[in-house]
């Protein structure tokens, strides 16, 4: 079968020649890819020319021969301008300048780059007939618009998250899950959750229940950024990379980078001065709820829930929403200390209700003494759940629509009040469903993922064993996803029983 490879960064694209050298024969790859430096990888990695493409550099040099094709031209009848910001709305987040109007110069642009897009994968599509197009997490004009198109020619597409929520603390281990829908529903097996666990499956679920609730894990979080020779030299390399290799990739813009990396300098000394004063001892014997904020730039919220794009308004409809006497709890997400505007904060602590908590405070100490926790749809939700405490969801994350939490259908400012009400109400959630949803999660994941942890952290894994494990977990999603058998090569049931062995 032929496998069409979508990768848009470099580290990526090492992981996605293993595993196609480990799917081989069986399997014939085809590489898409939108960056010189993903380019020089595959050219490293001795992938032949034949079965590559760059399609940033293909759309760039043919955009007005691709805008007079008839293909193009059905394609801007068939799609409004709101129907393309959906598509392209990741890089628009990303990138914009308070552009709002769609008749803007910056949206046309982006529209008719949106279509061209389209238009090229209908055209390798076509070309290549795949029965199968892969893509890491995908929310990028890239994934999104190969999304559309495989949507469009029903052609079979999975995206893939090798570091989920789901990682055990000793030894670090992340998970590996594939979806068919672009993260956009919950990945999770509901079959898995109406069925009752094995013994086995039972003490794997409580024992991984005891370890994250016993441990509570701070995810993510990093020094603070700093000005260094070390990271001058990295830039400066990074520079030299863009220019020698990138030729019109728009992906890996140094200047962006540059404005990233200095905000973060400068942002958290803006901030500091709106942190509550009081000890946070004290803070905690307060009646409050807590409310996470997630990363400005994160792909769950900018792509997946722009509706809640602005939380700085979102922070302050909470706190209208609560009862009488309550006050709310906002706390920085660790990865998005300086990536939020300074004047967030500023209109947030203004508000008498709420409480901007530093960023040093751990988020499970809030969790454990809040009468509930509200999340856009993070993986805080997901922790709250281990203090079996239902958290108030506003989107749509893997862990909503089980009965563990309050879910949001966006009908405004009384049917969130009403939720949080009954968040705050609510008995706790019975350790029998907490062990059958643990149980659905991990049976819904397979234990081999494109990390390693290293020196504390994670590092990509190339290595052949992982390869085939990540290619194993493919064929499972495949095959319980688009009901078709999925051929793997001779050393199949070698890695299924060395996937038996392992554990969370």
């Amino acid at each position: 079968m032929k496998i069409i490879l979508n990768v848009g960064e470099p580290n990526m694209s090492g992981v996605f020649v293993k595993m196609a050298q480990a799917l081989a024969p069986t399997h014939e790859p085809f590489f898409v890819s939108i960056s010189g430096r993903v380019d020089s990888v595959l050219s490293r990695e001795n992938v032949p020319p034949a079965t590559t493409m760059n399609l940033e550099k293909y759309v760039t040099h043919n955009l007005g021969e691709i805008g007079k094709t008839p293909q193009f031209v059905k394609l801007q009848e068939k799609y409004s301008a709101r129907q393309l910001r959906e598509i392209y709305w990741q890089d628009f987040a990303l990138r914009r300048a308070n552009e709002n109007d769609l008749a803007s110069a910056y949206n046309k642009h982006l529209q008719k780059k949106t279509l061209a897009y389209i238009a090229a994968w209908l055209e390798i599509l076509a070309k290549h007939k795949p029965g199968l197009v892969l893509s890491w997490d995908g929310t990028s004009l890239y994934d999104t618009t190969a999304f559309e198109a495989c949507r469009t020619t029903r052609t079979p597409m999975l995206f893939c998250n090798g570091m989920g929520p789901v990682i055990s603390l000793n030894p670090i281990k992340v998970w590996v899950y594939w979806d068919s829908t672009n993260m956009l529903d919950s990945w999770v097996e509901k079959k898995f959750f109406d069925e009752k666990p094995t013994l086995e499956e039972r003490e794997r679920a409580e024992k991984y229940i005891d370890e994250i609730a016993g441990k509570k894990q701070v995810r993510g979080g990093r020094p603070r950024r700093i000005l260094t020779f070390k990271n001058v030299r990295k830039y400066l390399r990074f520079v030299l990379e863009y220019v020698t290799k990138e030729e019109h990739g728009s992906y890996h813009n140094p200047v962006r980078l540059a404005k990233a990396r200095l905000q973060q300098m400068l942002r958290p000394r803006l901030v500091e001065k709106f942190y509550a004063k009081e000890p946070i001892e004290e803070l905690l014997k307060k009646k409050f709820v807590f409310f996470a904020l997630q990363t400005p730039d994160d792909a769950q919220l900018n792509s997946r829930a722009p509706q809640f794009e602005e939380q700085n308004k979102l922070s302050l409809k909470l706190a209208d929403s609560l009862p009488a006497g309550t006050l709310l709890y906002v706390k920085e997400h660790p990865m998005g200390i300086g990536l939020y505007p300074p004047s967030w904060f500023e209109k947030i602590a203004a508000c008498p209700q709420i409480r901007l908590i530093p960023p040093t405070v751990s988020s499970h100490d809030l969790m454990d003494k809040a009468l509930c926790t509200v999340t856009i749809n993070s993986t805080v939700g997901w922790e709250s759940i281990f203090h079996c405490k239902r958290p108030v969801v506003l989107a749509n994350p893997f862990y909503a629509g089980f009965g563990l939490s309050f879910d949001y259908t966006g009908r405004g400012t009384s049917e969130l009040a009403g939720l949080i009400r009954k968040a705050i109400a609510a008995k706790p959630i019975p350790r029998e469903t907490l062990v059958r949803f643990i149980n659905a999660v991990l049976k819904s994941q397979r234990p081999f993922a494109f990390y390693k942890p290293e020196n504390g952290s994670f590092a990509f894994d190339y290595s052949e064993r992982t390869a085939k494990g990540v290619a194993l977990a493919l064929k499972d999603a495949f095959e319980r996803k688009f009901r078709k058998k999925f051929e793997l090569p001779s050393w199949e049931k070698e890695m299924q029983a060395d996937s038996a062995k392992q554990e969370f």
